[in-house]
């Protein structure tokens, strides 16, 4: 039977890698932690980092407000308990309203204001994996793919991963489901059954 002819996934990280890119013991500063806690842990998209405010986050609960910028309704997004423990020592840090904002004012000019955060947060992530060996072109979308198929492989029902990742389709997930055929294919090919 052949595979779906689907576009590839542009790109994912191994289960070592992302171990790498989460290591505790390799130093790094308190942003760049809490960012790989909400994109690899939490599943959270670049936009929707990059708009975080103060307010949304409930670290008590343990939940924090996704606002998205994309016309689709805001959300609750759970958080992993290492996240929390970001959260907590970030929020402990920087005392601004907007998380990751820089120079920029947000009210005089948001284009250039969200541009300059989204710039942060892919620069951060960047020297993170070259810090711990991990290739050079990783980016949040890198990290987000990353979360879907790992939790796939644990065995979460697709349509609740179609669900926390916002898609409004299956059809995203048919290229992670398609991907993961392929790790099934390679793994049967690697240990044929001997009767």
């Amino acid at each position: 039977m052949a595979l779906l002819k689907l576009r590839p996934l542009y790109g994912y990280l191994t289960e070592a890698e992302a171990r790498r890119m989460l290591d505790r013991r390799a130093p790094t500063d308190v942003e760049t932690w809490l960012i790989l806690n909400l994109t690899l842990r939490c599943r959270m998209a670049g936009h929707e980092v990059a708009w975080m405010r103060r307010g949304d986050a409930d670290v008590e609960r343990g939940v924090l407000l996704a606002r998205d910028a994309r016309g689709r309704p805001h959300h609750e997004v759970v958080l992993h308990p290492e996240a929390v423990k970001a959260l907590r020592a970030y929020l402990g840090v920087f005392p601004q309203e907007f998380l990751f904002q820089r120079r920029t004012d947000p009210r005089a000019r948001p284009v250039a204001f969200y541009n300059s955060r989204r710039k942060v947060l892919r620069k951060r992530v960047r020297r993170r994996s070259r810090q711990v060996g991990v290739r050079t072109n990783v980016c949040l979308m890198v990290l987000r793919h990353t979360y879907a198929l790992a939790a796939l492989r644990a065995g979460a029902n697709p349509l609740n991963v179609a669900r926390q990742l916002g898609y409004g389709s299956m059809k995203m997930m048919t290229i992670y489901l398609n991907e993961l055929a392929k790790d099934t294919t390679r793994d049967v090919r690697r240990h044929p059954v001997r009767y």
